[in-house]
This record gives structure tokens, sequence and C-alpha cells, in this order.
């Protein structure tokens, strides 16, 4: 959720074999802490040959799902529909994880 994905450089470990865990990424679109960095962050993703997952909320800022963290002045801004969204999200992403094998 919302978190920092400033570029990185590539470790020798995830230059040799392929990142093995799943990623999913929840950001809103209009996040200044975050957007600079989604063409550089799909890069080192593809790199990894990871697994993952982007979702933007559009209309959102940073801080998107935590009514506390509320702060529009520095750009955090609490969205109740954003919020709900990305646990659903989310929760979808953990089924598809740790869903249940067939007896």
């Amino acid at each position: 959720f919302y978190g920092g994905i400033e570029p990185r450089t590539l470790s020798t470990t995830w230059a040799k074999q392929p990142m093995r865990a799943k990623v999913l990424v929840l950001l809103g679109g209009l996040d200044d802490e975050t957007t600079p960095y989604l063409d550089s962050f799909r890069s080192e993703m593809r790199a990894a040959q990871a697994d993952w997952r982007m979702v933007l909320y559009g209309k959102t800022r940073h801080a998107f799902s935590n009514p506390k963290a509320n702060d529009p002045a520095r750009g955090h801004v609490y969205d109740p529909e954003a919020d709900r969204l990305s646990w659903q999200e989310l929760t979808f992403f953990l089924d598809e994880l740790f869903k249940a094998a067939p007896l």
C-alpha cells in the first residue's frame, strides 16, 4: 500500500535468478511520492522476472487507506473508496496465494 518504489540497483542474486515472491503494489495515481518511479519499478520487476501486479487508484494520493494519516498539506489524503477497493484487492491476492488445496 503506497509504499516506496524508488529505484534500487539489482543485487547480484536477482541478476542470477528470478525473484520467487509474488508482489502486489497498490498506489495512488496522484501520489507524488511514488508515481515518478513507476517506470523504473516496472523495469526492476521485469529484470527480476517477478510475478507482480500493480493497481493504481487514479484519483488518489499517498496514504489513501489510512484515515489517521490524512494530511492534505503533505499530499496524504484518505480516500474511503480506494481504501475499500485496495483491501478487496489484497484479499483477492492473498486468496490466490493461500487457497486451500483440493481435498
